[in-house]
């Protein structure tokens, strides 16, 4: 299975700016492999594309 990170960064990212959702973001993890990937890739999104632009 591949992974399709430009899929996956802009559904966060229309996630994220979905105005309907007032609710603040909890990304849980426990220091496995799959929620390490997952904060990574928030985090990268967020820092390189949502919050480069306020």
């Amino acid at each position: 299975m591949s992974l399709k990170l430009p899929f996956i960064e802009d559904e966060i990212i229309d996630q994220y700016l979905y105005d309907d959702n007032p609710r603040p973001w909890t990304v849980g993890f426990s220091d496995g492999k799959g929620s390490a990937m997952l904060l990574q890739v928030v985090w990268n999104v967020l820092w390189n594309g949502i919050w480069k632009d306020i």
